[in-house]
């Protein structure tokens, strides 16, 4: 007789993840998981396919609204640019607040899913930047009253962006829900 044990019941099982003696994967999960990662990642090319078109088009028209609103803010003569009209001191406020409201606004409904504080930490920067161009510009000047009017229309426009993908159901950049 031998002194082998039957290999049937001898068998120890194999550690997590590892082949059996008969050569067959054991832990399929893990497999499932590494064929989902591969097939999850995209290269630059299919990564931006997958950016919808009409979101192409928000963020150049974004993009473009932001050279406009530069340059307003750094020509010495805007109202070439406004058809004549030109802000008074008594509006010039509410004119900041409502151009930066409105960029705030079009920045929030173009972004990706959980980058609000990055994007507006840019917005904060370009509001701030600008105005210390103007320092530096003729007929222009540096207001710390500005810089705080352009951040609370930027608060402004992100809240209005955010209420109506709330509240409207508006889509996301990625075409998908958006976690907050």
């Amino acid at each position: 007789m031998c002194n082998k044990p039957n290999n049937r019941f001898s068998r120890t099982p194999p550690a997590r993840g590892g082949t059996g003696t008969d050569g067959v994967k054991i832990n399929t999960v893990a497999k499932r998981r590494e064929s989902q990662r591969r097939r999850l990642q995209k290269t630059p090319e299919q990564q931006r396919d997958l950016v919808s078109p009409w979101l192409r088009r928000w963020h150049g028209l974004t993009g473009l609204y932001a050279v406009f609103l530069t340059l307003l803010l750094w020509l010495p003569n805007p109202k070439v640019l406004l058809w004549g009209w030109e802000p008074s001191d008594e509006t010039s406020g509410y004119v900041h607040l409502m151009t930066f409201a409105l960029l705030g606004l079009m920045v929030e409904l173009g972004r990706r899913k959980k980058s609000r504080g990055t994007w507006f930490g840019i917005l904060v920067f370009y509001a701030f930047f600008t105005e210390c161009v103007q320092h530096y510009l003729p007929i222009r000047g540096f207001e710390f009253r500005d810089i705080l009017q352009d951040i609370l229309g930027l608060i402004l426009g992100v809240t209005a962006g955010w209420a109506a993908y709330r509240t409207m159901g508006i889509w996301t950049a990625t075409g998908l829900g958006r976690e907050t």
